[in-house]
């Protein structure tokens, strides 16, 4: 992934299967400019997790600063 995003010109979103404990290995995997979360911090019946909300936006804003 991170060297597709290399060659890429344009920048470059994350999406697609995301949760607290993946978004920083992914963030260092492809470099992303940014990342999408939708069902990775749901509760059963698509509920928004608050908590897992805030572990994925911690773990990602850690890893972006990093980057």
């Amino acid at each position: 992934a991170g060297e597709l995003a290399d060659r890429l010109t344009s920048p470059v979103v994350l999406a697609g299967g995301l949760t607290p404990d993946t978004v920083a290995e992914a963030i260092r995997a492809a470099d992303p400019f940014a990342v999408d979360v939708a069902s990775g911090v749901e509760l059963e019946g698509g509920r928004k997790d608050h908590n897992a909300v805030a572990r994925f936006v911690a773990n990602a804003g850690r890893e972006m600063e990093l980057a």
